[in-house]
C-alpha cells in the first residue's frame, strides 16, 4: 500500500497561487463552506445584539471570498440607541468570534483537508 501524499506550503505566496489554481467550481463551493463555517458566529452576535433597543441585526450576515470569510453588518445607516453603538457591536461580534473559534480552526482544517483530496493531493 502506498504511503499517502503529504503537501507542504511554505509562505502566504505559495498557498495564494494554490487557491489561484482551483477550478471556478471548486472556488464556489468554497465560498459556501466558508459562509457556513461562520454563520455559527453570525447567528450568536445577531441573538447577542438584539437584545439593544433599535437594534437592526438583519443585516448582519457571513460574507465570503475565496481566501476569506468575515461576519458584518450591512445597515447603510446608524442602527441603535446606544451612542457607540458600532464599538459595542463589534466587540460582541469579537466575542462571538472567540467563543466559536475551535469550531472554525477544526472547520478549516477538515476544509482543506476536502479540497486537498479532491484536487488529488
Amino acid at each position: 500500500m502506498a504511503a499517502p501524499a503529504t503537501v507542504r506550503v511554505r509562505g502566504l505566496a505559495q498557498v495564494n497561487r494554490a487557491f489561484k489554481k482551483l477550478e471556478g467550481e471548486v472556488a464556489g463551493e468554497l465560498k459556501d463552506k466558508l459562509k457556513a463555517l461562520a454563520e455559527p458566529v453570525a447567528a450568536d452576535a445577531r441573538a447577542s445584539i438584539s437584545r439593544y433597543a433599535g437594534a437592526q441585526t438583519n443585516t448582519i450576515k457571513p460574507r465570503a471570498l475565496i481566501k476569506s470569510v468575515f461576519v458584518t453588518q450591512g445597515a447603510k445607516k446608524r442602527t441603535g440607541l446606544h451612542p457607540n453603538f458600532g464599538a459595542l457591536q463589534m466587540r460582541i461580534l469579537l466575542g462571538s468570534l472567540y467563543d466559536h473559534e475551535d469550531e472554525i480552526y477544526e472547520g478549516v482544517d477538515d476544509l482543506l483537508n476536502y479540497l486537498a483530496r479532491k484536487e488529488g493531493f
